[in-house]
């Protein structure tokens, strides 16, 4: 169980990371041609990969239309 909202951040950020590397590697593209459709850089897929970078709602929509998924997808990975 996760003890504060700091840790729920940081689990979900983690976790839709690994969400986000898991599909696109099941579409079989690169974190560069991820980036391209993102209009964001390769680093800033990287990043948000593997959960250093916080992950905002313009992006998951943006996910979400690109891997065809629902926004919530993204946001049911942590147990409360």
């Amino acid at each position: 169980m996760l003890n504060t909202k700091y840790e729920y951040s940081n689990e979900l950020n983690f976790k839709a990371g690994r969400e986000i590397r898991k599909l696109r590697m099941e579409y079989g593209w690169s974190g560069g041609e991820l980036a391209e459709k993102l209009d964001i850089s390769q680093q800033q897929v990287s990043r948000y990969e593997n959960g250093v970078n916080k992950i905002n709602i313009e992006l998951l929509v943006k996910l979400s239309f690109i891997f065809q998924v629902p926004v919530c997808h993204f946001l049911y990975l942590v147990e409360n």
